[in-house]
């Protein structure tokens, strides 16, 4: 907790009469009285706050700040637990009213920053990280942050020069070893990573998030010492926070799985992805709506009627499809080839059709900006999209975008950048649902990935979008890439898609794995070894438990992809 200022009045000029002399000494002793009284109120505020009295902390504060409206530290206080409770808004007031009275108030500049990124607004964060560094240079806690938020803005070279500063700084600072590793396994120094996570347990071993990011480098066996650890948290789950116990159970579900005792796995997982569900709202009526009413307003007719209205700029790459399908494999493979930028996941497009459909102060999503939008501002999307992704200028023949949830605006790509090149990578449907399942996406992630039943109805909804694309869109607009023929034919598969993306062959593409670029996703760990075979299938060791999932799956459109794990394993 930053430390208190006193907020006491200035002293006033002596007045020369005996009367006015009395007055001023108790205007100034009522002043003193009430200041003594705010301090002691946030005192007070401070120690609720520790003791995870919020609303009570809340209270004292504000009859602090009436008692002295001009008291910084509580200002600053008082958005430390807003921020607790959720209201990054309120509390991004109550930190910018505690800087306009103290501008070099280092506490309130990083507080302020942490308000900024929890409503998202990301550079305007990194801007007052810098400004609480440049008031106090040693500002360890300041230097983790804005390495978090050097990650979110793309830049991770300048995040882990941002971490070293703050372990310069503070050797022994947990939270700054933790991003560091985990930064380092992105960019594929695994080992590395391990060492640092193993010994940052040892030091702290109850550090829940560390013990899931450790799981997922490495492949658990019974004898692995870390096992018994989790099994030990995970008999106090009770006590802990929501995000702790999360972490803790997706742990145990990737420890059980590695070592093949699935009933216990399944539970694990089961019971983090309920946890998990709790925590989030998830609209599943109006998603699923919305899938539906996008494939309405992209009718066969309407995607003819604008077809070469767009920008004719053929160098993006847009890889989409389910998430754990493998889009961030075939991203990797592509990276290789010397005429290729990739850039990983990006909302580039979506924000482009909003800031091109919307510029008359409208609030349109898809598909209803579709319906609306003149047909000369396509072009205007796809310009406003080169812009973001900034294409001009690069030396790269072809930049790679790799959103999975671009699948819903495939039509759109298609007719705001005809020349663009569409990959729609695919998985066997309940492998690619278990893999959801089983993973612990950052943050809300996949909202329908929670619960087996809301994950097969949106699965089987993507399935009908894409099949609706293929009718919809030319022959050979989209080319889709199945995950287990990438796993039985690498060599071919790769020359394939780099024929649909207009590339020559390049053997760098067969060895994906020994490249160190930055991968932020869930798959990282797996596009830096080798390919490997053990994935597919895999979702029929959990087949037993999957009734939900499997009565959503068997209305696919295509039905094949039901049944096609129980072949894969064979």
């Amino acid at each position: 907790m930053p430390s208190l200022l006193d907020g006491g009045r200035a002293r006033s000029d002596e007045p020369r009469n005996c009367a006015a002399r009395r007055i001023v000494a108790v205007e100034r002793k009522a002043s003193h009285d009430m200041s003594n009284e705010a301090t002691s109120l946030c005192r007070m505020a401070n120690d609720l706050h520790r003791q995870g009295r919020h609303s009570e902390a809340l209270a004292a504060y504000d009859r602090a700040i009436e008692l002295n409206p001009c008291y910084p530290a509580a200002l600053n206080n008082r958005g430390v637990v807003l921020l607790a409770v959720g209201q990054a808004a309120k509390a991004l007031e109550s930190f910018e009213r505690a800087v306009s009275l103290q501008p070099d108030f280092a506490e309130a500049l990083y507080n302020r920053a942490n308000a900024l990124r929890g409503l998202k607004r990301i550079p305007e964060a990194l801007a007052d990280y810098d400004r609480a560094i440049a008031v106090r240079p040693n500002y360890a806690m300041a230097f983790n942050n804005r390495g978090a938020t050097l990650q979110e803005l793309e830049r991770p070279l300048e995040a882990l020069e941002s971490y070293d500063r703050a372990l310069a700084l503070s050797p022994s600072y947990a939270d700054a070893w933790e991003n560091k590793a985990i930064l380092q396994s992105e960019f594929g120094e695994v080992e590395g990573a391990r060492r640092a996570l193993e010994t940052l347990i040892r030091a702290e071993p109850r550090r829940a998030r560390a013990h899931f990011q450790l799981v997922r480098m490495k492949r658990m066996t019974r004898e692995d010492p870390q096992l018994p650890v989790l099994e030990a948290l995970a008999r106090e789950r009770n006590a802990m926070g929501e995000k702790e116990a999360v972490d803790i159970s997706f742990a145990l579900g990737k420890a059980y799985d590695d070592i093949g005792e699935y009933e216990l796995a399944f539970a694990h997982f089961a019971e983090g992805n309920a946890l998990k569900r709790a925590g989030i709202v998830y609209n599943e009526v109006g998603t699923l709506a919305h899938l539906r009413r996008i494939a309405s307003a992209f009718t066969p007719d309407a995607v003819d009627a604008l077809r070469g209205l767009g920008d004719a700029t053929a160098a993006p790459i847009f890889i989409f499809g389910m998430p754990r399908s493998g889009s961030t494999l075939i991203e990797q493979i592509l990276s290789c080839h010397p005429d290729i930028s990739a850039r990983g996941e990006v909302d580039a497009f979506e924000r482009a059709a909003a800031d091109v459909a919307n510029a008359d102060g409208r609030s349109l999503s898809l598909p209803e900006m579709f319906s609306l939008l003149p047909a000369e501002q396509l072009s205007a999307i796809g310009r406003r999209y080169l812009e973001k992704m900034r294409v001009e200028g690069e030396g790269a023949k072809r930049t790679t975008d790799k959103k999975p949830s671009n699948f819903l605006y495939a039509g759109l790509i298609h007719l705001a950048l005809p020349g663009a090149r569409l990959i729609h990578t695919r998985r066997n449907a309940i492998d690619t649902c278990w893999s959801c399942f089983s993973q612990r996406f950052a943050d809300v992630g996949m909202p329908s990935a929670y619960d087996l039943g809301e994950l097969g109805r949106f699965y089987c909804a993507y399935d009908t979008l894409m099949e609706h694309w293929r009718r919809a869109l030319p022959e050979g607009a989209i080319l889709t890439v199945d995950y287990e023929d990438v796993v039985a034919d690498l060599e071919g598969q790769t020359r394939r898609i780099l024929a649909h993306c207009g590339l020559a062959w390049n053997d760098g593409c067969l060895e994906f794995h020994k490249s160190r670029r930055h991968v932020r996703t869930a798959s990282a760990g797996q596009v830096n070894q080798p390919l490997y075979k053990s994935a597919v299938g895999h979702g029929r060791n959990y087949e037993r438990f999957l009734a939900p999932l499997m009565n959503e799956l068997a209305a696919l459109s295509r039905p094949d992809l039901a049944g096609q794990a129980l072949v894969a394993a064979e």
